[in-house]
């Protein structure tokens, strides 16, 4: 009987896989997360403000970058981790699934940062 109950069970199983039921799903731009909150701090006499950039897909992401016109802050930002001459996050490494990285600038107020591109890789 238990023999019947695990071979039935690993027909089901397999027969879900083979529609597709459990493949990781596709991951686009859209699933890349830019998030500000104020720090409460001042820097040379601006506000600060941290951004957090989330991957919120299972699959990697390469050359994210942020479109940041008008982005400029008395604070130091590590080019590595956002250029502000170029968007670029992380100097285009990979963003593995479920990664975030932060960064913090100030300023007068908040610049919109929103994804403007990415490169995805889901491996199968």
């Amino acid at each position: 009987m238990a023999v019947a109950i695990n071979t039935l069970f690993a027909i089901v199983i397999l027969s879900l896989v083979g529609k597709g039921f459990c493949q990781i799903k596709e991951c686009s731009t859209a699933d890349l997360k830019v998030s500000q909150t104020s720090t409460g701090k001042v820097i040379k006499g601006k506000p600060e403000y941290e951004v957090t950039v989330t991957n919120d897909c299972p699959c990697e992401q390469s050359n994210v970058t942020l479109t940041c016109e008008g982005f400029n802050t008395v604070e130091e930002v590590n080019p590595a981790i956002f250029n502000k001459q170029t968007c670029l996050v992380k100097n285009g490494k990979t963003f593995s699934g479920h990664e975030s990285i932060k960064f913090k600038y100030a300023w007068d107020a908040t610049t919109t940062l929103t994804v403007a591109s990415s490169y995805v890789f889901c491996s199968s």
